[in-house]
């Protein structure tokens, strides 16, 4: 009997252990505000802003929501400038309600000569949202049958609502009105107007050489800006890419912009007036498909 007990003790423990592995493998080392970071996932959905901080190869993140809070903001760095710019343009990406977060894995680190702690990012990557399940907004067992419900008037043949239509339920404005980034898809059926293909620099500098100054800039059919240029005049038109191309209005990036493949299903007029005068800068898409707006910086 002794031995049978010492024998169950032993699988107990086994079990236990095997138990305690799993769920260490399944579960990832996800960041948590304000406790130690190494070799961590951070995974941000949303935030109030990111900009390059006085050292170059540094960005600070203001209000990112992750999964276990959001702190004040975090300080990304990684000493490859052209890295750390990539990562900040896919954060910069995520702000607001999009189907995506981004993932950087990430440790905490103190910059030579300094006391200053960033997260060393090692990687970054954008991590689509699951689809909702079919059937996740069907009646639930046990609910209302199908028929006229009390209080409701009769529905005659014939006269019944719509597939996919609720009665007295019309559509709200900009309901579709968010591009997914990384796969162009924008709203509409058939949209191509993302290349996945992130910018280098999310800033809204206009130094340097190449910008034209543009005015009555309007969102046109088939992914192009229309736009009246200071030296070759009215009529001028060129490939917006919602993944590439950068805008800026009111001194900050403004990611949530796109064109669409039919200019009704833009939001371009939500952010830029044609009265405004803009300062473009233009250069070969990085899909080899022509010209594009690498940047549009706006009052």
């Amino acid at each position: 009997m002794t031995k049978m007990k010492q024998m169950a003790k032993t699988m107990l423990v086994i079990i236990t252990s095997l138990l305690a592995f799993n769920l260490s493998a399944a579960t990832p080392n996800m960041f948590v505000p304000m406790q130690p970071c190494i070799g961590c996932t951070i995974d941000i959905s949303d935030h109030t802003g990111i900009a390059q901080t006085s050292k170059n190869a540094v960005y600070r993140v203001n209000n990112p929501v992750t999964p276990n809070g959001t702190p004040p903001f975090l300080e990304l760095y990684n000493p490859t400038l052209a890295t750390i710019q990539n990562c900040a343009a896919m954060v910069s990406s995520v702000q607001g309600p999009t189907p995506f977060t981004v993932q950087l894995k990430a440790s905490e680190y103190t910059l030579a000569g300094s006391n200053q702690v960033v997260f060393l990012i090692d990687r970054c990557r954008r991590v689509r949202l699951a689809p909702p399940m079919p059937g996740a907004n069907a009646p639930k067992m046990g609910g209302p049958r199908p028929g006229p419900q009390p209080g409701m008037p009769p529905v005659r043949p014939g006269q019944g609502p719509k597939m996919g239509q609720q009665p007295g339920v019309r559509p709200r404005p900009g309901m579709d009105g968010r591009p997914k980034i990384g796969g162009g898809m924008g709203p509409g059926a058939g949209n191509n107007c993302g290349s996945g293909n992130a910018p280098a620099s999310t800033s809204c500098s206009t130094s340097g050489g190449g910008w034209q100054e543009v005015t009555n800039v309007l969102s046109e059919d088939d992914c192009q800006l229309g736009y009246t240029d200071a030296s070759e005049g009215p009529g001028q038109e060129v490939l917006y890419d919602n993944d590439y191309s950068v805008t800026c209005t009111g001194g900050t990036h403004k990611p949530a912009v796109f064109v669409s493949n039919a200019r009704s299903n833009s939001n371009w007029g939500a952010y830029v007036q044609p009265s405004e005068t803009c300062q473009m800068k233009t250069g070969p898409s990085p899909t080899g498909s022509g010209r594009v707006v690498e940047k549009i910086v706006c009052p």
